[in-house]
């Protein structure tokens, strides 16, 4: 979907400040980011890297309960909470302008011809979902030290291959190898994402999610045969409060999570506060809501 690779171990893109000016996919050129980890790893339930392998990437378009129940299954949690990159991506997917990556992946036999022309547009009678989940509060985006950043991106640089044995020193599926008591020896020294002199650091991160959130309550205005938005005593029609309808769930989360996820919700009604492993009622109560405003729209 664009951008350059330059090592095989994960696939995730920068997302820059600019990124979160709108709610569309974020930009296809960006750079990748590199494959290393910042805190200690706990192996029972994480994998190693900051950013996931494949094998946790988007699962887009698929509605077989089984198949997604699978993927969800094999998931382990990775190092940082980046849930405003999860908002950016989980609203992206619902506008229409993602329409042309959707038939991409059509082409490319990724997704059913069911969806090839999804996501629909964001009409009075449609309606548009996000289930947001979160086990942790949003943190600072950190990568390698900036004093190295034009050799970790640039795998034609001087430096490039010892710094990436250094900084993730792995087997050809992008898991550490040696002793894994060491593993944090080989942590490079790091330092706050730096976006053209916007440092993405926790306080701008949480600016960028509630300004996602925000992008997904706006509402759907009413048009006129001209295809304008209608207009009375020159006001704008509203047809529909959110052209996307936010249900969040703080899972086992901090206080400072829960005030960010309960923020986002669509109302106070659309947030779950699940401070035990009853998770199972959270999203009964959010799957029994979305049938019964299907049997009443």
């Amino acid at each position: 979907m664009g951008g350059a690779r330059w090592h095989p171990f994960s696939s995730c893109k920068e997302i820059t400040s600019a990124d979160f000016d709108d709610a569309d996919l974020p930009d296809a050129t960006a750079d990748q980011l590199p494959h290393f980890m910042e805190w200690t790893i706990n192996w029972d339930w994480m994998a190693w890297g900051w950013c996931p392998k494949d094998n946790a990437g988007i699962l887009v378009a698929e509605n077989d309960a089984q198949v997604m129940k699978d993927y969800v299954k094999n998931l382990k949690l990775h190092d940082g909470t980046a849930t405003h990159v999860g908002m950016k991506y989980g609203l992206a997917l619902l506008n229409p302008t993602s329409r042309d990556a959707f038939q991409t992946l059509n082409d490319r036999g990724v997704i059913a011809d069911v969806y090839k022309n999804r996501p629909a547009d964001f009409d009075d009678d449609v309606v548009k979902y996000v289930v947001l989940m979160t086990d942790g509060k949003i943190t600072d985006q950190k990568r390698p030290n900036a004093v190295n950043y034009s050799t970790v991106y640039n795998p034609g640089a001087s430096g490039h291959e010892s710094l990436m044995d250094e900084w993730a020193d792995v087997n050809g599926g992008g898991n550490p190898t040696g002793n894994t008591s060491d593993i944090e020896d080989r942590y490079p020294n790091t330092s706050n994402y730096n976006d053209g002199g916007k440092v993405h650091n926790k306080t701008r991160n949480v600016e960028h999610f509630l300004d996602m959130c925000a992008s997904a309550k706006e509402p759907v205005y009413a048009m006129n045969g001209d295809g304008d938005i209608l207009t009375i005593e020159g006001e704008p029609v509203i047809a529909k409060e959110d052209r996307v309808t936010v249900f969040t769930i703080a899972f086992l989360a901090p206080s400072e999570a829960q005030t960010q996820m309960k923020t986002c919700a669509s109302s106070e009604s659309h947030y779950f506060n699940v401070q035990d492993l009853t998770i199972d009622n959270a999203f009964s109560a959010i799957a029994k809501t979305i049938n019964q405003l299907r049997l009443t729209q």
